[in-house]
């Protein structure tokens, strides 16, 4: 009796693989056909998709310890420690930056904002200005769909009705339009941060004069967000010191008047009680002028801790305006349709070529 060879499972193997090769060569007019049809939808979609544009920026946050460093031992002379501050752990760091921008309070200050859409350029010319319209208007009524969205989504495109109530924030009830306006706000915000580099804050619109104008507002109200909260304490402090410097120069002119006046009636007057009065007076007026200096010396440290409270904000690279889409790229798209439709179709050619049946051997009869 034959036995069969070890090796000939390993050979049967090799030459399966071969034989599915040749099936998706023998199918290769269906992969093309198939590619080109891919090709079509990704054109399709090209087409249907608005233009976004894109306009970023990148900026660099760090505090200003080193920077009065200097100052410290005249500040721990008087009394005040210039190392604690808002400086500290609990300062707004450059991995926050994503939370307060996405945030309703931030989001709203730019219900009201103006924006000018994108003027008619001739020859490199501007022919007409572009139209002036509120942010507000033009996030909600004015955001282009594709086609296809309208069949999945029939209401989504469907024009709102803007009243002035929905200018006004109101935390405790939100209208439907400035929900629609929070939603699609935050979505064209976007935030990468890097530890070892700049934080880099872009604005992805459907007109780029939109998204510069929106990308250098948000560059503003973000550095006037990063000063208030660091300079809070700071500011709260000042605003005592001054209110107690203006109380104690008060009390001090007073005590100035009252021996001024003291005085000029009892110049020529020697008694052992006028003496006591003007040995008071002198006292209060001294008492008065002390308290006095020393809340103006407390005043200037005040603005001191202030300065030093402030935060670096350094706009390295500036908003820029984007003349070119980022979204949807031509050749991206294609790209994409052309391997997903060669993808499904060799799965499919191999799918076929593993379920359909195999022919029966034909067998000879013994004589």
């Amino acid at each position: 009796m034959e036995q069969t060879s070890p090796k000939a499972e390993p050979h049967a193997t090799e030459i399966d693989l071969v034989e599915l090769c040749r099936a998706v060569w023998r199918r290769r007019g269906f992969v093309l056909k198939t590619a080109a049809v891919f090709l079509g939808f990704a054109i399709i979609y090209y087409i249907s998709v608005p233009n976004r544009y894109s306009s970023s920026a990148a900026i660099m946050t760090e505090s200003q310890d080193k920077n009065l460093s200097g100052m410290g031992g005249v500040a721990a002379m008087m009394g005040i420690n210039l190392s604690s501050g808002p400086a500290g752990a609990d300062a707004i760091t450059a991995e926050q930056f994503p939370e307060i921008v996405q945030t309703r309070p931030m989001l709203a200050k730019f219900l009201d904002m103006q924006v000018e859409l994108t003027p008619r350029i001739e020859n490199g010319v501007i022919v007409a200005p572009g139209e002036q319209i509120t942010l507000l208007e033009y996030l909600v009524n004015r955001w282009k769909f594709p086609w296809y969205s309208y069949i999945l989504k029939p209401f989504q495109g469907r024009r709102h009705e803007i009243t002035p109530r929905d200018y006004v924030y109101d935390t405790a009830v939100i209208t439907p339009v400035q929900g629609l306006f929070f939603a699609r706000l935050g979505q064209s915000i976007a935030v990468k941060v890097d530890k070892k580099g700049p934080t880099r804050i872009s604005v992805t619109t459907q007109n780029p004069m939109v998204s510069y104008m929106l990308e250098k507002r948000l560059l503003t109200e973000l550095e006037a967000y990063i000063t208030e909260y660091r300079t809070l304490k700071a500011r709260r402090t000042l605003e005592f010191s001054l209110s107690q410097a203006d109380s104690a120069r008060a009390k001090y002119d007073a005590a100035a008047r009252r021996l001024a006046v003291f005085e000029d009636n009892n110049r020529s007057l020697v008694s052992a009680r006028a003496e006591v009065e003007r040995q008071r007076l002198e006292s209060e007026f001294t008492i008065a002028g002390n308290i006095y200096s020393n809340i103006m010396t407390q005043t200037e440290m005040a603005r001191l801790e202030l300065q030093k409270s402030m935060p670096v904000y350094a706009a390295l690279e500036p908003a820029s305006y984007a003349a070119w889409p980022v979204a949807p790229r031509l050749v991206f798209s294609c790209a994409v349709g052309i391997f997903l439709g060669i993808f499904f179709a060799v799965c499919w050619v191999i799918v076929r070529h593993f379920t359909k049946p195999s022919p029966v051997p034909e067998t000879s009869g013994e004589a």
